[in-house]
């Protein structure tokens, strides 16, 4: 069992093999495309390239690679070896054979046609791989992420080639050149690449050399808010520059930005100007008179000067929502609450609700709470559809409300519940808001009592459902259980079969007991062997058996059969030679071994019948098993179904309200003065942009003219010391 184990590890391993380089044989027939062109600076290249790859048959084998042969099935050939300067390995019985300039599959048919001709084995699968590329490889520089060589060890494109080194660094340029070993330049764009067609990502050829140039940058300096050098991107203008570099300072001017190029400054520059490789640009100093943002003091000023339009929509907006608020009548909410029992089982079928699954059962209660099944089992509990007030409230309702009087009792309630866990436990407050604390209250005990009462009832339908559609399954089970009894009984007594508790036949019980009747027989030395049997003849059966199944693999030649061959006759002679003395047991009758031979050969007559009255007393053993599952899974629903758990606990009852939920006097005072507020200062801003004016000297650098001077009006010295007069206001005087 473990021998044949083995074979079948290895064969999967060889075939796991072929696997691997059945895409390089693949490749074979596939046109790789290649481009090829002159050395120009052009920077794309534009001929076609060749028809084929190298290695589109797969990897050639070169000096130095290392590999691994294999047999399927035969640990003992399974050499690990490099090709030598001469170009050839050598290998267990096969001794030297060329592999440089071979593929892999190419060398593996070699090795395979060269066991087999020699009769090492009759017919080998045999398996060849690359353990280390080193004869062949493609050189990568420059700006890569880890430039160096890289093993070409089947048919790689450039861009495969670039994504193994790491891709290019931030510094590295667009444009990627390749040189190969007959001296042709090649020159491709990296978005090509990227996203061109085949003829813009070619395959490389061992010895290769491909080159990344440091991208081209520009530098920038004085009012920048990161001055240095960065990288110019394809279609780069002198304003994506700034704003790569962070763009200009607080003191920085965009009409004072210099460029030079090639040492000259340029001069006539604009922001929508290409940047160009070793361009140079400074800022200089913002000019006096030029724009800049608006201070905090120049803010303050305009609110101020527009306090009364912030003033009044503030009270505006303070008197409207306490308004409001008093026309309005006060909403109170009554709670109720009630824990739901998730953690624990179900105290008949032993089930529990899972962890990830709680928050959606907690979910559908929610939901469930505001049902209309609740909802009206709640109006019929509070006799709503028999009050006055509330029919008088219906007859009052939208004429487009179609609804009967039930179910708009029911929608109102609706409306006006909401139910949530607590945080960090597991007990449900259901809120119910009304205009009355005390009806807030009991209509919130009477929601929590529709539910419990209704998850009750929901429960029983559940389990009756399910408890008649068990009872339906076993049904059907014990008519099939019946079937396959009958069916089971009929072919014992066809056949004069009959099956023991431990689904074993009469005959091969009896069997059994004649083979422990036997008296043991013991050899000299102490051996323990049977009847008739010598250990010599014993071991010869087994080594046959194996050199049986040796030569179906190995071949005449092969030194592990030609060893089990010449084993195999020593043991023939010794079994000649040796005759079993029976000692110490007794001579065994003629009459016993007579009874256990016809008992024997009548066993194996009536296997197949055996096998087949088993295979039925197995599908009655399943379909009674599966018949006393049934039966109890029904059981256990019908017992469900009149239970009175629901998996929920009330707690104590809603107690009313003392003070209204709506309105909230400080929230609605805070909140009416923060809008208030908010609002004024947009309309003082909104009306200063219409009606502009300069109130300090500040506001007159937007002109590009120098602030001369400023002239103040006296200050009046009457009772105004902590008083503003709309007198005082700032002259300023500007010129030239």
């Amino acid at each position: 069992m473990l021998q044949t184990h083995r074979i079948l590890r290895h064969f999967l391993a060889a075939m796991l093999a072929v696997l691997a380089f059945g895409p390089a044989a693949a490749l074979a027939q596939q046109a790789a495309p290649a481009v090829v062109s002159q050395a120009t600076p052009a920077p794309v290249a534009t001929d076609k390239a060749p028809a084929t790859n190298p290695l589109a048959d797969g990897y050639v084998l070169g000096v130095g690679d290392v590999i691994e042969v294999s047999v399927l099935g035969r640990e003992e050939f399974r050499p690990r070896v490099q090709v030598q300067v001469d170009g050839t390995v050598q290998l267990p019985y096969i001794k030297s054979i060329p592999a440089e300039g071979k593929t892999v599959l190419q060398l593996r048919e070699d090795v395979r046609r060269r066991l087999q001709q020699g009769g090492f084995y009759t017919d080998p699968v045999v398996s060849v791989m690359v353990v280390s590329y080193t004869a062949r490889y493609v050189t990568v520089l420059g700006e890569v992420g880890q430039p160096g060589l890289v093993p070409v060890d089947r048919a790689y494109r450039l861009s495969e080639i670039l994504a193994r080194v790491g891709g290019l660094r931030p510094t590295g340029s667009e444009e990627v050149q390749v040189r190969r070993a007959n001296g042709q330049e090649l020159k491709f764009q990296m978005t090509d690449i990227a996203s061109g067609g085949q003829d813009k990502d070619i395959f490389v050829e061992p010895g290769d050399k491909i080159y990344v140039a440091a991208a081209p940058t520009y530098y920038i300096y004085g009012q920048i808010a990161q001055p240095g050098s960065y990288r110019i991107e394809r279609g780069m203008t002198l304003r994506q520059a700034l704003a790569r570099s962070g763009g200009l300072t607080e003191r920085g001017s965009d009409k004072k930005i210099k460029l030079f190029r090639d040492g000259k400054e340029v001069g006539r520059m604009n922001l929508s100007d290409l940047v160009k490789s070793g361009d140079t640009s400074v800022s200089s100093d913002r000019a006096p008179g030029e724009h800049h943002a608006m201070s905090f003091v120049q803010f303050f000023r305009i609110l101020w000067a527009r306090r009364w339009i912030t003033v009044l929509t503030t009270l505006t907006c303070f008197l409207g929502a306490m308004a409001v608020a008093s026309l309005l009548p006060p909403r109170y909410e009554g709670r109720s609450r009630l824990m739901l029992d998730i953690v624990k089982p179900d105290p008949v079928s032993g089930e529990m609700i899972g962890s990830g699954f709680a928050r959606a059962y907690v979910q559908t209660q929610t939901e469930l709470i505001k049902d209309y099944r609740i909802a009206g089992k709640v109006v019929d509990d509070l006799g709503w559809t028999a009050s006055p007030e509330m029919a008088a409230a219906y007859a009052r309702r939208s004429s487009d409300d179609k609804r009967d009087f039930r179910r708009w009792l029911a929608q109102r309630i609706s409306d006006n519940t909401s139910a949530q866990l607590i945080d960090f436990s597991n007990i449900m407050e259901i809120q119910y808001t009304g205009d009355n604390p005390g009806d807030a209250a009991r209509v919130a005990d009477a929601i929590r009592a529709a539910y419990v009462n209704e998850t009750l009832t929901l429960r029983r339908e559940d389990a009756l459902k399910n408890a008649d559609w068990f009872r339906k399954q076993a049904d059907r089970v014990r008519a099939d259980l019946t079937v396959t009894e009958k069916k089971k009984s009929d072919f014992e007594k066809a056949n004069g079969i009959l099956l023991q508790d431990n689904n074993m036949d009469t005959d091969t019980a009896k069997l059994n007991a004649l083979a422990a009747a036997q008296p043991v027989a013991t050899v000299g030395g102490g051996a323990m062997v049977q009847p008739g049997i010598s250990p010599a003849q014993a071991q010869l059966e087994q080594i046959d058996a194996s050199i049986a199944s040796s030569e179906k693999v190995l071949g005449p030649n092969n030194p592990d059969l030609i060893a089990l061959k010449r084993q195999r006759d020593a043991i023939a002679q010794v079994a000649r030679s040796s005759q079993p003395k029976i000692t110490g047991g007794g001579a065994v009758g003629p009459s016993l071994n007579t009874l256990y031979s016809e008992q024997q050969r009548k066993v194996l007559a009536q296997r197949g019948k055996v096998a087949e009255a088993q295979q039925l007393a197995a599908d009655v053993g399943v379909l009674r098993d599966q018949y006393v599952k049934t039966v109890q899974k029904a059981a256990d629903e019908q017992q469900k179904s009149e239970s009175t758990i629901t998996g929920l606990t009330l707690l104590g009852n809603a107690t009313e309200p003392t003070s209204p939920s709506f309105p909230r006097w400080t929230l609605v005072i805070v909140g009416s003065l923060g809008l208030g507020f908010g609002l004024g200062i947009m309309l003082s801003l909104l009306v200063e942009l219409l009606a502009r004016r300069v109130r300090g000297p500040e506001d007159l650098r937007i002109a590009d003219v120098p602030v001369i001077g400023v002239m103040a009006k006296p200050q009046e010295t009457r009772r105004r010391l902590f008083r503003w007069s709309p007198g005082n206001r700032t002259q300023a005087v500007s010129g030239a």
